[in-house]
């Protein structure tokens, strides 16, 4: 936030591109970085949408939990951006 409040005359431009597919989901966790590995042992996990090639939402934090292994944090991981996109989908259903 202090970042935006430093550059009032900086604002996102979104742009329609033409080669994009029209939604776009990536996620992914990070279950044992030694860099980021925190003393609870939960994992860094994050999650991006994409809508004509350009970011509409996205997430970083710890998952709830912690994961046994990767391939569950990446599951859980999936999960969530799964439910993000859904709500998006709707949304879009609900404005045509």
């Amino acid at each position: 936030m202090k970042h935006l409040q430093h550059t009032p005359d900086k604002k996102p431009t979104y742009t329609r591109q033409k080669d994009t597919k029209i939604l776009e989901t990536y996620c992914g966790a990070d279950w044992c970085n030694k860099e980021l590995i925190t003393v609870d042992g939960k994992c860094t996990s994050g999650a991006v949408i994409m809508y004509h090639g350009n970011a509409v939402e996205w997430s970083c934090q710890k998952q709830k939990d912690v994961s046994k292994s990767t391939t569950e944090a990446e599951y859980k991981q999936l999960t969530y951006g799964m439910k993000q996109a859904m709500y998006f989908i709707n949304l879009l259903q609900e404005e045509m």
